[in-house]
């Protein structure tokens, strides 16, 4: 079961709750799991406020191999990878904003909104990463899930613990991490993104 966290004005909260969403005392937000319709929650899913904030004409999909932080199982887990020449959406003020061309690459994290087209591609390869709520994160974005007991894999686990899926140490750990290239155009909205990746 997956967790959608809602914007949902004061004004439509009674609306929201008859369709089903339910109230997070302890965050203080609307939220709905996908048991049921989704669809009739869309127009207050914060994926579809955010613009893109980064952006680049090809990408790559990294395949790594973690142990489970719950069931200790191994499981496939995957990221995306930005080439150098990759743009990031920078503002100026409170109305100007440019796009900004970045002489580096990047693992972007913490993505809360994919492309369509993206998010097709990541969707074929695997179905275990997906948007869901991270109490270490306080907030909703896709997560990787482990393929066994579908625990969600948070993206500083994975990003930021050396030795881990995409922060390896050795030889041995670097092997584990397959590329697949993708010469169509990338959009996301991320928070965090590496100063360059061990691909370049």
């Amino acid at each position: 079961m997956n967790r959608y966290d809602l914007r949902v004005p004061f004004s439509e909260k009674d609306y929201a709750k008859s369709l089903g969403a339910k109230w997070d005392l302890e965050k203080k937000v609307w939220y709905v799991s996908d048991e049921i319709d989704l669809e009739p929650f869309q127009k207050w899913f914060p994926t579809k406020v955010q613009s893109f904030n980064v952006r680049a004409n090809s990408f790559e999909i990294a395949e790594s191999v973690q142990a489970c932080w719950k069931c200790r199982k191994k499981t496939r887990v995957f990221s995306f990878c930005l080439p150098e020449g990759f743009e990031l959406l920078e503002e100026h003020g409170e109305s100007v904003e440019r796009w900004v061309r970045q002489d580096y690459s990047t693992m972007p994290s913490n993505i809360t909104v994919l492309s369509e087209r993206v998010l097709e591609v990541i969707q074929r390869i695997t179905t275990r990463y997906v948007v869901n709520f991270s109490k270490t994160a306080s907030h909703s974005y896709y997560l990787n899930h482990c393929e066994h007991c579908n625990s969600k894999q948070g993206d500083f686990y994975l990003h930021s613990e050396p030795g881990n899926a995409f922060f390896p140490m050795s030889d041995e750990e670097m092997d584990q991490i397959k590329m697949q290239q993708f010469n169509i155009p990338f959009s996301a909205y991320a928070t965090s993104f590496s100063i360059g990746t061990i691909f370049d």
